[in-house]
């Protein structure tokens, strides 16, 4: 879904999301920035978004992973 909204997006910011414990924050930021560079839409900014306290986790790994893009 974050090759579509990123063609059809404007300059401006998409707002990605991920709630898949098993999925590794690291990983997907790397993907998310990959995805954009196969699309062909720069990247001048990936701002990690912090889950707020009534989202917790029971070992420290939130599975909800949120990264603000900024889409040139």
């Amino acid at each position: 879904m974050l090759k579509l909204a990123l063609l059809a997006t404007a300059p401006g910011v998409v707002l990605a999301t991920n709630d898949a414990a098993r999925v590794d924050p690291d990983e997907w930021l790397r993907v998310l920035t990959r995805t954009a560079e196969k699309c062909g839409r720069a990247l001048s900014s990936v701002q990690v978004v912090e889950p707020e306290a009534d989202f917790p986790a029971i070992d420290d790994a939130p599975p909800l992973k949120m990264a603000r893009l900024r889409v040139d």
